[in-house]
């Protein structure tokens, strides 16, 4: 099986924001294949 780079590239949302988190997946969708979602977004945003 042979991967593309997007399928091993994992991005770290570690920021404090929504509107952050949305800025970054908007800028790196086409080349990331996961998004983490960091410990601070997620308690200052919930599950949206």
């Amino acid at each position: 099986m042979i991967f593309k780079p997007k399928d091993r590239l994992i991005f770290a949302l570690d920021v404090s924001s929504l509107e952050e988190v949305k800025k970054w997946v908007r800028l790196l969708k086409e080349y990331v294949g996961i998004f983490k979602v960091g410990k601070e977004p997620f308690t200052a945003c919930g599950q949206e």
